[in-house]
């Protein structure tokens, strides 16, 4: 008669079934060295599984937090949309001192343009996403003039006939005139940005923008600055 055997879970070592004990799962050797050892064998895989569970539920948490953050939120799709002006204006000089790339010396970091606001953010955020007021700008005009009131004058009188040049009085006119105050939330971000990342792979790709994004007609564009 064939006696039957079974691997021990704790020692691996095999042994006869009537003499182990039946545990979960399998058998264990019926000695203090398997029975204890399994046990705390268990006992640290169940304290890793719950450090895990948590680690996890902690990230998840922070996630779900900065998904949540209105900040974090503006900050990721005004990259997104920067990105899209530059590329969308991309063959044009800067609007304000009018220089080509050619023109502009290479010592700054990150690139020699920037996307800028002729009404700024901080002053008015509701402004913030609404393409006909955001331009390709080189750093030197846009950086420039944050810090030095002179400049910030002169830059901002380059900055009304460059887009007079561009788009006519009364885009200038529309710009200075009154736009209610805008608050966003964080789906809401999340909405635009998708709207933003698609034109700026769509620019990428060499394809023409899909629409005139500077149209003051264009109510899709209009709806980015409308009251919520």
């Amino acid at each position: 008669m064939t006696t039957s055997k079974k691997k021990c879970r704790f020692c691996d070592q095999f042994g006869r079934t009537e003499e182990m004990l039946k545990v979960p799962l399998g058998h264990v050797h019926d000695n203090d060295k398997c029975v204890i050892g399994l046990a705390n064998d268990k006992r640290e895989k169940t304290v890793k599984a719950r450090k895990n569970l948590a680690t996890r539920r902690t990230r998840d948490d922070k996630a779900n937090l900065r998904n949540e953050s209105t900040r974090h939120q503006l900050k990721l799709t005004q990259d997104v949309f920067n990105e899209m002006i530059r590329l969308l204006d991309a063959n044009e000089n800067c609007i304000a001192c009018n220089k080509s790339d050619a023109e502009i010396p290479d010592i700054y970091t990150g690139g020699k343009f920037d996307c800028g606001h002729y009404k700024t953010r901080g002053a008015f955020p509701q402004l913030r996403f609404h393409a006909p007021n955001a331009f390709k700008q080189c750093k030197g005009c846009n950086g420039g003039s944050n810090y030095f009131s002179a400049k910030r004058e002169t830059v901002n009188t380059q900055f009304e006939a460059g887009i007079v040049r561009r788009f006519g009085t009364d885009h200038l006119a529309h710009l200075k005139s009154h736009h209610p105050d805008r608050k966003w939330k964080p789906g809401e971000l999340i909405e635009m940005r998708a709207v933003f990342a698609a034109e700026v792979a769509r620019l990428k790709r060499g394809e023409p923008a899909s629409r005139d994004w500077r149209s003051l007609t264009d109510t899709t564009n209009s709806n980015l600055i409308k009251s919520g």
